[in-house]
């Protein structure tokens, strides 16, 4: 697992690289119904939403991947913080 070559730390530290990609979900989802729907009046009538779609999708994948990631390595961080007996 990749937890193994980086170490607890480090692991639980790239977790927090899925608060910006949560944050930019709202953006993204609106971005792509707008364009789709031709909700948004732009000087190019062909505005292509590919790109923010694949952005939002893989976006969701990280996170939900983070998520689980971060309960995974949870029990054993707290346990190198503060000791087994708190755990």
């Amino acid at each position: 697992a990749m937890s193994d070559l980086l170490g607890r730390k480090q692991s639980y530290a790239l977790f927090g690289l899925g608060i910006p990609i949560v944050g930019m979900t709202p953006y993204l989802c609106h971005t792509v119904v707008d364009l789709a729907s031709g909700g948004v009046t732009t000087s190019c009538p062909e505005v292509n939403f590919w790109p923010y779609l694949m952005t939002f999708y893989t976006g969701s994948v990280l996170a939900i991947t983070f998520y689980g990631g971060v309960f995974s390595i949870l029990p054993a961080y707290i346990a190198d913080l503060f000791g087994q007996k708190h755990a």
